[in-house]
């Protein structure tokens, strides 16, 4: 706020602090001496002033003689305190200060208005510049003081200043002194306490700016990170959705094979009921026996994978027709006999009909006589086979003549509209 040379004291009011009480003090102009016999209060005064401006010392220790709390409340359990009036070029105050067993309080406010300023803040602070370490050392010394930082011989200086009216001397010896410790701060070759804190400093900001880069990586780490966890949320709830679309197909192919089975118990169920409405058909010995009719439904089975047999052979020489009947052109028949070849044709397909009727006789003729006049199952077998012969034979020569082939053809339908559409 301003400097020291331009604060002065102007009253001094103690209405308790060790074993003072009641005490009014009102210095002059410059620099003022007490004198009063020992132990008559000179450094109660002193340590009243320091109370006044900083409190008591925020370290409590042991020893009674550094105990400031313990040395200055007053002896009969009251509250320590009492103010001081100061002058300043910003105007005149008034610092209030009361200290009970377990509280404190302060006030500071301007002696003409009396409406508080600096409240929250320490007097001697904002009137000297200094907080209370440095007003210790400098301003401040009571009899049972001792440096702790090696600045014995500061005080003494400053000490011989306040105490012995030799202000010549004493000042001379307290520059020299500021002068020495203001050399062992920085001096010419840049050593010292601020050179060193300097390069502390600059140490500290390299590693705050290490700091801030290992933060922004970290930043954007977390912000990746925060990515990932909304990706593995979002693709937790699509698996979730899977697993259940996936129960649901589980549930509808179990559904699906249940239909099935049920599907075969109900076909199951119509064969047996037409098995036994077969059955009753037939009385006495006329029901026909079990495994000839197995061995009727297996030869029907061969017979069914021959003609499978015929018709893959058939479309596999389709391409081959093909290309003959490109190279051949518009006859395709090479200027062969067409005659002969529908004459041909019409042979085969009299033997093929020929063979099937024959193939119908010998079913019928083995159904016959079985029925009524009971011939065995060797009977029976031979005329199955003579029919299933039969029917092959037949399905032979109604297939696909060699002509078909020959002539570049895919199949007989073929064949026979060329034949038709050649001239007479």
């Amino acid at each position: 706020m301003t400097t020291i040379d331009r604060i002065m004291i102007e009253r001094i009011d103690i209405s308790a602090f060790g074993g003072v009480k009641n005490l009014t003090l009102i210095p002059s102009g410059g620099i003022n001496i007490i004198t009063a016999p020992n132990e008559s209060g000179k450094s109660t005064v002193a340590a009243f002033i320091k109370f006044i401006f900083y409190g008591f010392g925020g370290q409590r220790r042991q020893a009674l003689a550094e105990n400031e709390r313990s040395l200055y409340m007053p002896w009969d359990g009251s509250r320590a305190g009492g103010g001081i009036t100061l002058s300043t070029p910003e105007g005149k105050f008034r610092i209030e200060r009361y200290q009970s067993a377990a509280k404190e309080t302060l006030d500071i406010y301007d002696a003409y208005t009396r409406k508080s300023v600096f409240t929250g803040l320490v007097p001697g602070e904002v009137f000297f510049g200094v907080g209370e370490e440095t007003f210790s050392k400098v301003l401040f010394f009571r009899q049972l003081y001792q440096s702790k930082n090696g600045d014995d011989a500061l005080a003494e200086q400053v000490q011989n200043i306040i105490f012995s009216a030799d202000e010549k001397t004493n000042t001379e010896r307290a520059v020299k002194r500021l002068k020495e410790l203001r050399a062992s701060l920085k001096n010419n070759q840049k050593r010292g306490m601020i050179p060193t804190l300097e390069n502390e400093l600059a140490s500290y900001d390299e590693k705050l700016a290490s700091s801030v880069s290992i933060k922004n990586e970290l930043d954007t780490v977390l912000v990746s990170l925060g990515e990932k966890k909304q990706k593995i949320a979002f693709n937790r709830t699509k698996l979730d959705a899977l697993e259940k679309e996936k129960e649901n197909l589980r549930k509808y192919e179990a559904k699906q094979k249940l239909a099935s089975l049920l599907s075969l118990a109900r076909a199951d169920k119509d064969a047996q009921a037409r098995y036994e409405e077969c059955v009753k058909q037939f009385s006495g010995e006329n029901i026909p026996d079990t495994e000839l009719v197995r061995s009727l439904i297996n030869d029907n089975s061969e017979l069914a994978l021959a003609e499978k047999r015929v018709l893959e052979l058939t479309d596999a020489s389709s391409a081959e027709k093909s290309r003959l009947a490109s190279i051949e052109g518009s006859d395709p028949f090479g200027g062969a006999d067409t005659a002969k070849i529908k004459s041909s044709l019409k042979r085969r397909t009299a033997l093929g009909y020929l063979f099937l009727a024959l193939c119908v006789a010998c079913i019928g003729g083995a159904a016959a006589l079985y029925f009524t006049s009971g011939a065995g199952i060797p009977v029976f077998a031979c005329a199955g086979g003579a029919a299933l012969f039969a029917a092959l034979f037949a399905i032979f020569v109604l297939g696909k003549p060699r002509d078909v082939k020959k002539y570049g053809f895919t199949a007989k339908a073929g064949l026979v509209k060329a034949l038709d559409e050649q001239p007479l």
